[in-house]
């Protein structure tokens, strides 16, 4: 999210300074590093560009000009702005001028992130067409693939893949582009897992590691992603292969949410009571987040409620503490389900409380005395 951040400002930046410079191309700022290497573009050059108005461009071009110009305080070439703009005609202007299609801005990024994060699917063709490569587009070494991932934009993703682009070849410090598609902590990214899928043969192997050892499954699950785990699961990842002792697959499920993921993965024949390292179950984790559903889905699976975390904790003195006024009857329900599945009220935690002394609430406390249905 930082990475893309910056790239984000920096493009902001470079669009929005038109009238910022000098006439001369010097900035009335910060110089860029690349202003070292290559020329400083004007703001007459500048602002042709975000208008596309060939006309200046051609005879900026027709005088020598140089097509590797750069805008001073980022280091973005006459390409990265092009990239931005729609349809720009000025692009293909710069590019049979002999502009370097890879020529990076002092962020690292090449044009063609550029016109991918802008989800400018045009351009992103014509620099391909006119020899931009696509690996190596950023400084973590993102493929144009993984950033079309990366940035959500399923259109530039989907003409890459038809031009041959591998989801399964590294592609950077993020691994593969089926990593990065496998999964957001806040953007709903199944479509794009299901598009990268597509495109991987059948019987493929599709549980490849990153540096980190994860297989997309895993970032799937890390990322709290049901959606494209369910893809990765039905595609053929195997479970076995994205865990270890101290992150079992069911407790990393239940901090999905999703309670028909779980029933499929408790199909598997996976151990529902397996604990993470802190000793907790998954049974623990959804009682933590007062998941209902997926505290009753455990139980029926034969989930023990009985069993104790690192501090001598059942999910039921779980439930029973909580205090989020807003999640009560939720809480009530999952302190139901649990005693109605023989969880001990009278289980002393490591400092000596049980569930019956800790209840929060007069209604959890009848329920503990067995005064309340």
């Amino acid at each position: 999210m930082t990475r893309t951040f910056v790239i984000l400002t920096l493009a902001i930046l470079t669009l929005a300074a038109c009238g910022e410079g000098n006439t001369d191309g010097s900035s009335a700022g910060n110089q860029s590093k690349a202003v070292a290497r290559h020329p400083a573009m004007t703001e007459t050059l500048h602002a042709a560009i975000l208008k596309d108005d060939v006309d200046v461009v051609r005879g900026y071009l027709a005088l020598g000009g140089d097509p590797n110009a750069v805008f001073s305080e980022t280091g973005a070439a006459c390409l990265h702005i092009a990239a931005m703009v729609p349809g720009s005609r000025c692009l293909g202007l710069f590019l049979e001028h002999d502009a370097d299609p890879d020529q990076k801005e002092d962020n690292g990024s090449a044009p063609l992130l550029y016109a991918i994060m802008m989800g400018r699917a045009q351009n992103m063709e014509c620099l391909l067409d006119h020899g931009a490569s696509q690996e190596n587009l950023s400084d973590d070494r993102m493929s144009a693939l993984a950033t079309a991932a990366d940035f959500r934009q399923l259109e530039c993703a989907r003409i890459l893949l038809e031009r041959g682009a591998d989801p399964l070849k590294a592609a950077g410090d993020r691994g593969t582009a089926l990593h990065v598609a496998s999964g957001d902590f806040f953007e709903d990214t199944t479509e794009m897992t299901a598009l990268m899928l597509k495109y991987v043969p059948a019987g493929t192997d599709i549980d490849v590691k990153d540096k980190h050892g994860w297989t997309p499954l895993m970032c799937a699950l890390l990322r709290h992603s049901p959606g494209p785990a369910k893809l990765l699961l039905k595609a053929g990842a195997d479970p076995a292969k994205c865990i270890d002792d101290k992150l079992p697959l069911v407790c990393l499920v239940a901090e999905c949410g999703d309670a028909e993921f779980m029933q499929q993965v408790l199909k598997l024949g996976k151990d529902v009571d397996a604990r993470n390292r802190e000793g907790k179950t998954a049974l623990h984790q959804a009682v933590a987040n007062v998941d209902t559903e997926m505290v009753r889905v455990l139980l029926e699976g034969g989930a023990d409620p009985n069993l104790q975390d690192r501090d001598g904790n059942t999910p039921l003195h779980i439930a029973v503490r909580s205090t989020d006024e807003g999640a009560k009857q939720t809480t009530i329900e999952c302190v139901k389900l649990l005693l109605a599945h023989q969880a001990d009220p009278d289980l002393k935690n490591e400092d000596g409380n049980t569930p019956r002394e800790l209840s929060w609430w007069f209604e959890v406390d009848a329920l503990m005395r067995g005064d309340s249905d």
